[in-house]
Parts: structure tokens; C-alpha cells; sequence
């Protein structure tokens, strides 16, 4: 299977019931100032969805690039992950 480079819309995690089964039932690691909630789905792609408080980051470039290296880190990553999983990354 040959997995594209990209992230595309069908690779984000929007909708507010995924978001709800995630972080009741996923598995979350901790690293100051990171925290990574994640759950393995049976059917790809993997999802992402990244939240970037305004409380800790007042300026909106600065939050956008924070959102824009872990999208980018997804986007080059994703190919190595070892099952398709939805990802909540909280800084």
C-alpha cells in the first residue's frame, strides 16, 4: 500500500462524536507540553485533530505555528505508524 505524503481533509478528526470516543476510551501520553490522546481504529486513515489553547499562546502566528509543525510532523510521519489510530495532540 503506498501512502501519500499528504494530509488531506478525510485525515482530520472533526466531527464531535470522534472527538468524544477518543478521549473517553483512547490511551494518553504526557510530555511537557504535549499531550497525545490517541485511539487504534480498524479502518485507515489515521485522524488528527490539534488544539492550541489561546489562554497559553496569545498570538494568533504563534498558535497557527504550533498547529502547522504537527501537522507537518503527522504528514511526514504517518506512514511509519504501526496501525491507523485517531490522534488528539493538546499543547
Amino acid at each position: 500500500m503506498v501512502v501519500k505524503s499528504t494530509f488531506r481533509r478525510t485525515e482530520r478528526l472533526a466531527r464531535e462524536k470522534d472527538f468524544r470516543r477518543v478521549l473517553k476510551q483512547g490511551s494518553s501520553v504526557r510530555r511537557f507540553p504535549v499531550r497525545l490522546t490517541f485511539l487504534r481504529v480498524e479502518h485507515p486513515p489515521s485522524k488528527l485533530a490539534i488544539w492550541v489553547k489561546k489562554k497559553d499562546f496569545k498570538k494568533s502566528p504563534d498558535r497557527n505555528r504550533i498547529k502547522r509543525w504537527v501537522r507537518e510532523f503527522f504528514r511526514r510521519h504517518k506512514a511509519g505508524f504501526l496501525f491507523p489510530c485517531h490522534l488528539i495532540v493538546h499543547v
